[in-house]
């Protein structure tokens, strides 16, 4: 199933998607004005990815996995066992 739906509304496109809900009606996030279906469904897709990933913040990192289970070890396990 597609997330990002891209409908025709007289000569232009349009993009919409499901977002959370508020008093259980169902909410769309919808923007049109675009000149093909392709530009619509790419700006649809960045918005919804935007949307998905809001305060989550991916930061790379060079640590091992050994590395890693050894920090949760001292910080978490020790302190709460």
């Amino acid at each position: 199933m597609r997330k990002v739906l891209v409908k025709k509304r007289g000569k232009y496109y349009q993009y919409q998607f499901e977002i959370a809900s508020q008093s259980g009606k169902r909410k769309w996030k919808t923007k049109s004005g675009f000149l093909n279906r392709e530009s619509a469904y790419d700006a649809g897709c960045i918005a919804y990815n935007e949307y998905t990933q809001t305060g989550r913040n991916f930061v790379p990192t060079e640590i091992s996995y050994s590395d890693y289970l050894d920090y949760c070890v001292d910080k978490y396990v020790e302190v709460n066992l």
